[in-house]
């Protein structure tokens, strides 16, 4: 499951009231098993564990041990659907890490396969950050009046000083990103590509070059692109996985007839700029709120909405 299970499960723990344990580890790296395992202690309950989804599943067939799952395989080949498709068959809720599949007819069938009294969710955290929320409102308030430019950029460093991926393994050669065609562009770009069609609306068309900032990498790690949205605005995307330092930059920078507003990066924060007064006004869009902010709220934003539309049939707040 790589690294991510870590932030889902910091996310439940996290949660208040809870809502959700985890009751069951799949996973068939006996090391990774064992960490999830010990990590799984401070959720207070003991929990199984099994080598594969089908042994969890075979043990628990009047699905008392648990009714939903978390699937955070890597999204390679068919691994994503053949996974899915194994907990949709056996009448679980299913939670779905992004992107949903490596293509549109995978995904369908995931979509198609799905019973209908249970929820089917695919997570993306990027559409819970409390900053783009801000964002999306400013935007369809008016308040930074016509859009004129919008540039997006997507950025990691590859070195494991100073990301937990890369510490991980993640992009070193032989493993499920390095290898697969998809990339980094494709596992991680969609992070910025969702907020973009919050602020903007659907995509219609796309021009884009892409290549490769890492060696051992099969697929793209960084490409530049530019998408034509429905609401008449172009957005310049970039993406790029350094195969070493790259300094903090701006997630997005939106300027409009009005104002301008940028998104900062992993550590949260967004600020306003207008003009009152004759004078440039920088305003802090978190203003006096107190909470966390970043990244990794995102994370808690995703499995409340999972947990409410299980538990209460609460239409998620994530649109389609």
């Amino acid at each position: 499951c790589g690294v991510v299970w870590r932030h889902h499960l910091q996310a439940v723990l996290e949660m208040q009231p809870r809502l959700i344990s985890y009751s069951a580890v799949v996973e068939p790296d006996a090391l990774r098993r064992a960490a999830a395992l010990k990590a799984l202690d401070g959720q207070g309950a003991p929990a199984r564990s099994f080598a594969t989804l089908m042994e969890a599943i075979e043990a628990d067939p009047d699905r008392t041990l648990f009714e939903a799952v978390d699937i955070m395989v890597p999204n390679v080949g068919n691994l994503h659907e053949h996974v899915a498709r194994e907990a949709q068959n056996a009448e679980r809720h299913v939670l779905l890490e992004k992107p949903i599949s490596v293509c549109i007819a995978s995904g369908e069938r995931i979509l198609q396969a799905q019973p209908p009294e249970k929820v089917l969710m695919v997570a993306e955290n990027a559409q819970y950050w409390r900053e783009v929320l801000l964002v999306q409102r400013l935007i369809h308030q008016g308040q930074l009046g016509d859009l004129l430019s919008v540039r997006a950029k997507c950025w990691e460093s590859a070195h494991p000083a100073l990301n937990e991926w890369a510490a991980d393994g993640s992009y070193d050669a032989g493993s499920f990103i390095a290898d697969a065609a998809e990339g980094f562009v494709f596992d991680s770009g969609l992070h910025w590509l969702r907020p973009l069609r919050m602020f903007l609306g659907k995509a219609v068309r796309v021009s884009a070059v892409a290549g490769r900032s890492l060696l051992q990498m099969r697929g793209p790690s960084m490409t530049q692109a530019l998408i034509c949205f429905e609401s008449g605005v172009t957005a310049i995307f970039e993406a790029i996985l350094a195969p070493g330092a790259i300094s903090e930059q701006p997630f997005f920078c939106i300027q409009g007839t009005k104002a301008e507003v940028q998104i900062d990066g992993f550590a949260g924060g967004a600020r306003l700029f207008t003009i009152q007064d004759g004078k440039m006004i920088e305003e802090d869009l978190n203003g006096e709120f107190s909470g966390a902010i970043g990244w990794d709220t995102g994370y808690a934003g995703e499995m409340l909405d999972f947990a409410q539309a299980v538990l209460h049939q609460k239409t998620p707040e994530a649109g389609a």
